[in-house]
């Protein structure tokens, strides 16, 4: 900012003359104004489009309307800008004229012009800072960025019964959290996915909505479809200021993985309804499902691609926690010391960050993000081997349960009715509701299956033409005193 001294004195003083009525050289021989102090109160001050004024004062950052701004300015007894910027002697002469008040508004005018000619900003970004001390403004480009500190989380009675309880539940519980405090310190988030595969009564509601979002104020959740809207740029009800305080940005019940999540590595652009595009920070990114049936982007032949596998980690958990004791004798109780434990985990690694200072904390927060997902690597879980599992299962199956044809000169088997006998296999060994899902498979599944990779086909055997496929004959010494259909 370069405003002379000067030229502000004169731009206030040419207000004034109309106001009060003299011409400046009347002023001259009685008004004093305290230049510096006003110089001060515009350095403190920014402008915005659509006639917003944030003003740093007293460790707040405040948002005005213009009128808001003055009565702010002036202050609710006025006695604090007139001790700043007008000497006494000035002062009793503004009261003797009964023009104190006129004079205050006319000099504040000026300011604000000012602000919008030297302190205009494109935009205003808050941001929550784990190493600020108090709050406080600073330029980043064309923009204002207001840095809030984070304040640790409330915490209260913990009783160790309960989670030791429910650590047998969910044994990754303390590394879980060590995960979300090192994705708020990381300097890269490229790493902070997590896909948490649970059974619907696992308590995925509990832990994530319950204590981390209502509880503890650290999760922003939103649907997939909102997030296809994000990604392009459609307004959605969802802003920045919504996300000021998460850790957390959460997507429930994942039905297809849209291509928009690699965009959301350390933000994401929001178009909010009725406001202007802005961006907010993002950390850990938690995707849930109690099934994964459908969910190609994970589950397909290939396996996970390796954009996903650079990103995502993974857990999954198969547990009730509606039948643990402990937790249906006293939900209450139970939910109370769970969020306390957690909120007090967080508060701890925060302050042994904060220890550490900006650099070292960050390098730390990297390296644990890397190891979390190197011992939970989603390839692990999704390797595009799994429908090979399935095809060899199939194959044992179809042995076992003496549904070969016949035996060629080559050693392999024919299998007929290949449509049919994957249903019947299907049916024999998993849930009803999965049924569709595996069916889709089919075709892959017997592709595997088959001796020579290529399904179905048109097979000559003897005098005939079957349509079927054939099966390695390593496959015989799976079968104890089979008896073949001829």
């Amino acid at each position: 900012m370069n405003i002379s001294k000067r030229e502000l004195e004169e731009a206030i003083i040419d207000r004034l003359t109309i106001t009060l009525g003299q011409n400046s050289k009347q002023l001259a021989t009685w008004f004093v104004l305290n230049t510096d102090n006003v110089l001060k109160i515009i350095e403190a001050s920014y402008y915005e489009d659509r006639d917003k004024y944030y003003m740093e004062l007293e460790g707040e950052v405040k948002e005005c309307t213009p009128s808001s701004y003055v009565a702010l300015v002036k202050g609710k007894d006025k006695k604090e800008i007139e001790s700043k910027i007008l000497y006494v002697t000035t002062l009793e002469m503004l009261t003797n004229l009964n023009k104190k008040d006129q004079a205050l508004t006319a000099i504040v005018q000026v300011v604000m012009n000012y602000i919008i000619n030297y302190k205009r900003v494109g935009a205003v970004v808050k941001r929550v800072c784990m190493f600020a001390k108090e709050i406080h403004t600073k330029h980043e480009g064309q923009n204002l960025a207001i840095i809030y500190p984070f304040e640790l989380l409330p915490t209260g009675n913990i009783d160790n019964l309960v989670i030791e309880d429910y650590k047998e539940h969910y044994t990754e519980l303390d590394e879980f959290i060590q995960w979300l405090v090192a994705a708020r310190f990381a300097s890269d988030r490229r790493e902070a996915y997590l896909y948490f595969l649970a059974s619907s009564s696992f308590g995925k509601g509990l832990l994530f909505t319950g204590i981390l979002k209502d509880r503890l104020g650290l999760v922003t959740e939103i649907k997939e479809s909102d997030l296809i809207k994000i990604s392009k740029s459609e307004p959605v009800g969802l802003s920045a200021d919504d996300m000021l305080n998460s850790w957390v940005l959460l997507i429930n019940e994942l039905g297809f993985l849209p291509s928009a999540v690699k965009e959301l590595e350390s933000s994401i652009r929001l178009n909010p309804k009725h406001k202007a595009l802005t961006t907010a920070s993002v950390y850990a990114k938690v995707f849930c499902n109690a099934s994964d049936m459908g969910l190609q982007a994970f589950t397909g032949t290939t396996g996970v691609s390796d954009e996903l596998k650079n990103r995502f980690s993974f857990i999954e958990h198969k547990k009730v926690i509606t039948t643990r004791p402990l937790f249906s004798k006293n939900k209450k109780h139970y939910i109370n010391s769970l969020a306390n434990y957690i909120s007090d985990k967080i508060n701890k690694q925060v302050e042994d960050y904060r220890k550490l200072k900006e650099d070292k904390a960050t390098r730390l927060a990297d390296e644990r993000l890397t190891a979390f997902k190197n011992r939970h690597c989603i390839s692990k879980k999704y390797t595009g081997e799994d429908w090979q599992i399935l095809a060899d299962e199939f194959k044992e199956w179809l042995i076992s349960s003496n549904m070969m044809h016949e035996r060629q000169e080559d050693g392999l088997y024919i299998i007929t009715q290949p449509a049919k006998k994957y249903e019947l296999f299907i049916e024999d060994n998993y849930p009803r509701e999965d049924k569709k899902y595996y069916m889709g498979k089919r075709t892959e599944i017997i592709k595997r299956a088959s001796a020579d990779d290529k399904g179905v086909k048109q097979i000559k055997h003897k005098s005939r033409v079957l349509k079927g496929f054939l099966i390695a004959k390593e496959a015989e010494s799976k079968v104890i005193n089979a008896d073949f259909i001829t």
